[in-house]
């Protein structure tokens, strides 16, 4: 298989290189007893606060082990396979600075194979945040700005006895397309927040009622932010 790491994932992989076997065996002992999360940022806060490593740093390393389990399962292949593609890629990679003796490439693979065979945690995470992105486009952040406009009079050399409410709502997202967020900004008024305010009490409403039926039948639910963080 023709493998290309992504620059983005060549840090979490030098990390998980340079680790002292005791930081990667508490690493590996926290992911064993966490649970499935949303989003990999959430999975690392679970390992930091196990371990008392930084979340950022553990990020980068759960980001790229995550991509790998991704790749488990579109290409179908086994974990020795990718594991040896992975380190020909990133010791081929001019931006990687990767080189292996015989004994840092053994080290360094025995550390991928075991970081892969934690599916049911770093896999399943992997997973929900992949079918979440599945869509054009993904909610980020929300701002709503407020200000107050005059309205004058025909003849403008008289003072406004008038003003108005003015809602901006300004909308953060995640296109497919793009890797960096994209936004857009919405008019509205008092009774707009209403409505909207409205809707969105009305989805937390029934997603309290699905959750219910999903426990009932001994689902294992997956919540958490999907934010730009």
């Amino acid at each position: 298989m023709n493998l290309h790491i992504p620059t983005r994932r060549v840090p979490g992989f030098r990390r998980l290189k340079n680790y002292r076997d005791e930081e990667m065996k508490g690493i590996l002992d926290a992911l064993s007893k966490a649970r499935p999360a949303s989003t990999i940022t959430n999975l690392a806060t679970q390992i930091a606060q196990a371990t008392g490593r930084p979340a950022e740093e553990l990020k980068e390393v759960l980001s790229a082990l995550g991509g790998l389990y991704l790749l488990l399962e579109s290409r179908e292949v086994g974990i020795p396979s990718l594991v040896k593609d992975v380190c020909e890629a990133l010791a081929a990679s001019s931006q990687s600075d990767f080189t292996f003796d015989e004994a840092s490439g053994e080290s360094f693979q025995k550390r991928l194979t075991e970081a892969l065979s934690y599916k049911g945690v770093l896999g399943i995470t992997a997973k929900a945040l992949d079918i979440f992105l599945e869509e054009e486009r993904v909610f980020c952040t929300a701002r709503l700005i407020t200000d107050i406009r005059p309205i004058f009079p025909i003849h403008t050399e008289e003072n406004p006895n008038e003003v108005i409410f003015v809602h901006t709502l300004k909308i953060r997202y995640h296109h497919s397309d793009e890797q960096q967020p994209m936004e857009f900004f919405v008019a509205m008024d008092g009774d707009d927040i209403d409505k909207l305010m409205a809707v969105l009490e009305r989805g937390k409403r029934k997603q309290k009622a699905l959750k219910t039926v999903l426990q009932n039948g001994k689902l294992n639910i997956i919540e958490g932010g999907h934010g730009c963080a």
